[in-house]
């Protein structure tokens, strides 16, 4: 049996988690051992969605407190013999996951990109490791269940079951002792940061490497960006140069995307890089170097200078 945890402070259920019971229906081969802890009650459209995408059961365990919500999810996972646990690898997901590892004693594995099912019913975890510059598999032994976080956008989600299942709302009894913060708020104050860069949503992507980052072929780009709709990502080389931020950066040690269109410019074709872009529908490749890696993941390859045809493609536009 299978569980997922997914906190949600914004109460909504989204792309992650869906994906995340895919995967979960795919390991256990049966939608009915497939059971999702969520911590608000979901109206009927957003059980039928879930119940689709392979949850067996749905328990929403109905709190704005995290600490109760884990300790109610944690009398659950002790009354059903669950083998492996699934988080989100968000900010609340990598808390929880450590939190509930620690109380079962449990093997955790973080940033996880894949999950396969042993001969044995046991299950091996692959995420990245030594700077990303492989991709690790790691088991868990001498532990009687199993847990991980999942990172974005690793997995298809399809709704390709019924639309019927268990579903269970609890409310939860708060405990005196978890509502007492543990800081005091002496002042507020609202700062405006910068949009956040939400790439993994974008339908099209063009993804700049080493061989398109000089001023010129950038402010080409950017050009043809804004001409198609496109957001704009980059490889490792770019954020370790200082040329973009963190949150451009795609592969196996930033934002795995799943684009319609993903339009590789000077982008030579590392691993790492296409680990991040493998389930893009289609991928463009512009490199004038014939062997670069990259063309061997590309539906269309343009062997040409990248400004070459970038100008003339802001001809047609």
């Amino acid at each position: 049996m299978i569980c997922i945890i997914n906190w949600r402070e914004d109460n909504k259920c989204e792309s992650h988690l869906f994906q995340m019971i895919s995967k979960a229906v795919n390991l256990s081969g049966d939608k009915a051992e497939v059971t999702v802890i969520v911590n608000h009650d979901l109206n009927n459209d957003d059980q039928e969605k879930l119940f689709r995408y392979g949850a067996g059961q749905i328990i929403a365990l109905c709190s704005d407190n995290m600490k109760s919500y884990i300790r109610e999810a944690e009398k659950i996972l002790k009354q059903k013999k669950y083998k492996l646990v699934l988080f989100p690898a968000s900010k609340s997901g990598k808390r929880n996951a450590s939190i509930m590892a620690t109380k079962f004693a449990a093997g955790l594995t973080a940033d996880c990109v894949d999950i396969q099912k042993n001969e044995d019913n046991s299950f091996s975890f692959f995420r990245a490791a030594v700077n990303s510059s492989i991709i690790a598999e790691i088991r868990c032994i001498n532990s009687e269940i199993e847990m991980c976080t999942v990172r974005k956008n690793c997995f298809n989600a399809e709704l390709i079951y019924d639309n019927d299942g268990i579903y269970k709302s609890i409310e939860v009894i708060e405990n005196q002792n978890e509502k007492i913060p543990s800081f005091q708020i002496i002042k507020r104050e609202k700062i405006e940061g910068k949009k956040s860069v939400e790439i993994d949503k974008a339908d099209i992507v063009i993804g700049i490497g080493r061989g398109a980052s000089d001023k010129s072929s950038l402010d080409l780009v950017y050009k043809v960006s804004e001409k198609i709709g496109a957001s704009v990502a980059c490889t490792r080389s770019l954020v370790d140069a200082g040329i973009f931020g963190k949150e451009y950066q795609v592969g196996q040690s930033g934002t795995i995307i799943s684009p319609k269109i993903y339009i590789a410019i000077g982008i030579s074709g590392a691993i790492q890089h296409m680990i991040g872009i493998n389930d893009s529908t289609t991928i463009i490749a512009i490199n004038p170097d014939k062997n670069a890696p990259v063309f061997c993941y590309a539906d269309y390859c343009i062997y040409e200078k990248c400004n070459d045809v970038l100008n003339e493609l802001i001809k047609l536009l």
